[in-house]
């Protein structure tokens, strides 16, 4: 006789007398209304589509307690963990560092911790591993935030034995904490365009989460987030995020602009906006101008302060107006 033979395990079966003798269970939120705690969410996006903005700023919005993109709410703060397998850890600093001066978070403890490129690899023995490294540092954490797939993953996400293994494997490490995931998206095609099923590899990896969220990019600094899973709710309305910034290295925020359709009107008017910041710059002595005159000056006109600060971002990123010094803009091209 077996082990297994001489002493089964107890199965924790439930009854349907002791489910329907309960009332239903609400829905605990870690964002709310787009990730429940202790979900396996998938958030997956194009290559370029700021999802690697997306996921830092969830991190520290989830940490920090705050509600996200002044939407979302956050009920209580809670601890992360953020595992980076891709990007280094002098381009992960920076992120955080404008993030989170975006939110005005200067010295503030936040229970938030990183690995960045450690080779973790999430098959049972590297999740085991993992736990066990948590306990050994007294860090337990409430969510962990893993980018990317692809580099955690032992074998290949075209498998689905591959893929399924994967979301066994990290089950011990999904037990009351939440994981999100951070994946890729396949090239557009004539046949396949649908958010849902241009996630890369097999069909098992959204089927294995709770939630997924597709991420594309719109225009120059702006991002479509479509949810294309979600079990305890109502999937929302897709909804367009902007970032904004004041220079290349000062404070970065991820702002909510609401549908597509409402981003597209605003579009407009950033573009009009743009055309007003380079006559006033080209009338200014030498084409240069100061934030707080520029904004001024488009007020003046009509023009909401957000679309003013859409088009100096925008126009910035883009090379259409420099930074001397800070908060200094002049026409791209003039020494």
């Amino acid at each position: 006789m077996t082990p297994i033979e001489k002493s089964p395990p107890a199965l924790p079966l439930i009854s349907f007398e002791t489910i329907m003798a309960g009332e239903v269970p609400p829905v605990e939120w870690l964002v709310e209304p787009l990730i429940a705690n202790g979900d396996r969410v998938m958030i997956y996006g194009e290559f370029g589509s700021f999802k690697s903005w997306v996921l830092p700023s969830l991190a520290l919005h989830i940490a920090a307690g705050r509600s996200w993109l002044d939407k979302f709410p956050v009920p209580e703060p809670k601890q992360v963990l953020y595992i980076d397998e891709e990007m280094h850890l002098r381009t992960l600093t920076r992120r955080i560092q404008r993030l989170a001066l975006g939110m005005g978070l200067h010295s503030e403890s936040l229970p938030l911790r990183f690995l960045s490129r450690f080779g973790t690899r999430l098959d049972a023995t590297g999740a085991a591993r993992l736990l066990f490294d948590l306990e050994k540092t007294g860090f337990d954490p409430q969510v962990v935030i893993v980018e990317t797939l692809r580099r955690v993953l032992r074998g290949s996400e075209n498998e689905a034995k591959d893929v399924g293994e994967f979301w066994r494997a990290v089950a011990p490490l999904s037990k009351g904490r939440s994981l999100i995931v951070s994946h890729h998206m396949r090239k557009r095609s004539d046949i396949n365009n649908g958010a849902r099923e241009r996630a890369s590899g097999s069909t098992d990896i959204l089927a294995g989460a709770d939630a997924a969220f597709a991420i594309q990019r719109l225009g120059q600094d702006a991002l479509v987030v479509e949810c294309t899973k979600l079990r305890e709710a109502e999937e929302p309305e897709p909804f367009v995020v902007s970032l904004y910034d004041e220079d290349r290295d000062g404070p970065m925020t991820l702002r909510l602009e609401g549908t597509k359709a409402n981003y597209t009107t605003e579009g407009n008017k950033a573009d009009q906006a743009q055309q007003a910041i380079v006559t006033f710059l080209q009338a200014s002595p030498d084409r240069t101008v100061d934030r707080t005159a520029i904004l001024d000056h488009l007020a003046r006109q009509g023009m909401k302060s957000r679309t003013a600060e859409r088009a100096l971002s925008s126009m910035t990123r883009s090379g259409l107006l420099q930074q001397p010094a800070r908060g200094l803009y002049q026409l791209g091209g003039v020494s």
